[in-house]
């Protein structure tokens, strides 16, 4: 087995399963987390008019949050059945999830690596409001807001990717012996004509959908580093940690992108540049660990929650030992079923 076939059917699935776990984590503490405020801003019992633009706020950014984790947690489930596609295959005997995913995973995975990288920089923008702009956060960062800004970022990438779901097609072929097979192969067009348009919508994307969310997060981040300055001469100690958590999220973030996922997106740059794809093992195997980096990136931003936000912390392990509670309950219940004497 070579060093592709062990990152490709091996590593990036197991690297998937974690992220899948995380993700859907943090998709249920999340969503608690605004069924929650909901609950205390509608009950009116806060003590001043800034713990309900505090409420608001957070809500707002549970709203993007939420988005974000779920659209890590369907590119890892994407991910994972890379473990048994052979990437020589394009002769299929039934039109079953195997000739499907193989038809459309690509795309789908290009549709959804570009929202969570737009919903990543929607976040950091956020905390950017609430901390550069502290006065207009409550107009700017509001639920009703960046639930429309979410929605609108969704639709974009999906009517944005779909020329990816067209670049390729399904033939059906009758074999001599009767048996029917079919085949997926690019749109028949003009060869040279379609190598262009790929390219052109190819960069167009890359530069809409990853470097210029890339240069928003790195301003962002010298703007907050900026403001913290500023607040560790003026502002309280609340403020200042409250900077310093956009800091590092800002930091953490833009790194994870331009670490991890900047590979991937130059390489698919230089794949459609170079039309022989037989022509070094090399560029596969590099593809396969940009591939690996890409998958890295989306599963640790289960983690990322979990190491920035405390409460999103507290939360997820006060629900980890409900579950355990309650399934020892439902244990010890079954137990004494068991053991309680049958009455003759």
């Amino acid at each position: 087995m070579t060093g592709t076939n062990v990152i490709d059917h091996i590593a990036i699935p197991l690297i998937s399963c974690c992220g899948v776990l995380g993700n859907f984590l943090n998709v249920v503490v999340f969503t608690s987390r605004i069924v929650f405020s909901e609950e205390a801003r509608r009950s009116k019992k806060w003590p001043n008019h800034s713990s309900y633009i505090r409420i608001s706020i957070e809500r707002s950014l549970l709203i993007c949050l939420t988005s974000w984790a779920m659209s890590n947690f369907l590119i890892c489930i994407m991910a994972i059945p890379k473990a048994s596609e052979d990437a020589n295959r394009f002769w299929f005997e039934e039109k079953n999830f195997t000739f499907y995913y193989a038809l459309y995973s690509t795309a789908m995975l290009n549709m959804l690596s570009r929202l969570s990288v737009l919903l990543a920089t929607l976040i950091v923008l956020c905390h950017y409001c609430c901390i550069c702009w502290s006065d207009l956060a409550a107009i700017i960062v509001h639920p009703r807001y960046l639930s429309a800004a979410t929605l609108t970022l969704f639709f974009i990438c999906v009517l944005g990717h779909v020329p990816d779901f067209l670049t390729q097609q399904s033939h059906r072929w009758n074999n001599t012996n009767g048996t029917k097979w079919s085949t997926i192969v690019p749109k028949e067009s003009g060869a040279s004509k379609q190598e262009s348009k790929q390219l052109a919508y190819k960069l167009a994307w890359s530069t809409i959908g990853f470097f210029i969310p890339l240069v928003i997060l790195c301003f962002c981040f010298v703007l907050i580093t900026k403001q913290l300055r500023t607040c560790s001469i003026s502002k309280s100690t609340r403020t200042k940690k409250a900077t310093r958590r956009a800091l590092i999220a800002a930091i953490v973030l833009a790194l994870m992108i331009a670490i991890l996922a900047t590979p991937s997106e130059v390489l698919d740059l230089v794949d459609l540049l170079i039309c022989d794809h037989e022509y070094s093992l090399a560029f596969r195997f590099s593809l396969s660990l940009a591939n690996l980096a890409n998958t890295v990136q989306f599963s640790f931003n289960s983690l990322f929650c979990l190491i920035i936000d405390v409460n999103h912390r507290r939360s997820s392990i006060q629900l980890l030992r409900t579950c355990q509670r309650k399934s020892l309950g439902k244990e010890s219940e079954t137990e004494k079923m068991r053991n309680k004497p049958t009455e003759l």
